[in-house]
């Protein structure tokens, strides 16, 4: 059977808070942790706009949009990607090396169109090439290290309790 959110809450017990919280939203189902996350992700978000001196011309604003695109992306309902099949990576035949998927750039997920993504950061898609797709792509990129750190964590306190177990 499934791990309740209790037992899920204590194997991520001692991760980094922002693992937790993602850990707990992506892997136990809990979207009480969405404002969490959200709030973490903006933080971080926004130490990097003003270390880098983004020009932001609405302010803070862009930088929750590409947070929201960034948790979206990351939790949203989704299409499979047809090329990797959602495991985010894929293998030549013959060769054991795996590579991530250049279709959804190793999310497992049909990525959105780069027109769309602009349109929820409200800016031009020329914009979005030029300038917020480098942003977009370290905001986003964060935000899968949490979730990959909790799923990681969790998979080693998984094996570890089949262990004792056997």
């Amino acid at each position: 059977g499934g791990l309740t959110q209790a037992e899920v809450a204590g194997m991520l017990a001692g991760l980094d808070r922002r693992a937790f919280c993602a850990g707990m939203l992506c892997e136990a189902g809990e979207w009480v942790y969405l404002r969490r996350v959200t709030h973490l992700l903006f933080v971080h978000t926004l130490e990097i706009a003003t270390e880098e001196r983004w020009n932001l011309p609405r302010g803070p604003g862009q930088l929750q949009d590409l947070v929201h695109l960034a948790l979206l992306e990351a939790t949203g309902p989704t299409v499979t990607c047809a090329v990797c099949l959602g495991s985010g990576g894929t293998a030549a035949p013959g060769d054991p090396t795996r590579k991530s998927c250049d279709l959804c750039e190793g999310s497992g997920r049909v990525p959105r169109t780069q027109r769309s993504r602009a349109d929820l950061v409200d800016v031009s898609e020329q914009q979005w090439h030029r300038v917020w797709k480098h942003r977009y792509r370290a905001v986003f990129g964060e935000l899968m290290n949490w979730i990959s750190d909790a799923r990681s964590h969790l998979a080693r306190q998984l094996r570890a309790r089949r262990q004792v177990r056997a």
